[in-house]
This record gives structure tokens, sequence and C-alpha cells, in this order.
């Protein structure tokens, strides 16, 4: 399995059943739902969560100069782009 790296790269994202974590640069999406059943897999997600939380809290620990709040991203303008179906 890949470790799941914060704020290292645009392209990683970790499922946890339901939810999905998706890596960023300068930010980490957290989406879906999980439902903790009582049972192996249960377990095994419910142990899953607080190690991929402290895994970003640790590379915002060492981040340092870290901001009171962080700029909002800039709106990438639309591009056109040819189509290649006509």
């Amino acid at each position: 399995m890949v470790r799941f790296k914060p704020f290292q790269n645009d392209s990683q994202a970790l499922n946890i059943g339901g939810l999905s974590v998706e890596n960023g640069r300068q930010r980490i999406s957290i989406s879906g739902t999980q439902d903790l059943v009582a049972d192996q897999e249960g377990l095994g997600r419910a142990m899953a969560l607080p190690d991929a939380l402290a895994l970003i809290v640790a590379a915002l620990g060492r981040q340092g100069n870290l901001p009171g709040k962080a700029s909002p991203e800039p709106t990438p303008s639309p591009k056109k782009v040819k189509c290649s179906f006509v």
C-alpha cells in the first residue's frame, strides 16, 4: 500500500470505506459517509480514520509558518478546447 503523503501532491487519494481523502498541495478534501459496523471490517475502518488524520496533523505541524487563515485559491479561467468528435 502506498503511504498517504499529505500536502505532497495533487494526485493521491485515500479511500476508507465510503470516505474519500483527496490530497492537494494546498488543501486536503474529505468527503463521503462512513458507517462503522460492529465487525472486523468496521474495526479496520475505524482504526484507519485516526491514522489518516494523524498524518495530516503531523504534516501541518511540520510546516511551522502557517497563516491564521489561508487565502482562497484563485478560480482557473475557462479554456477552449478543440472537439475531436466532429
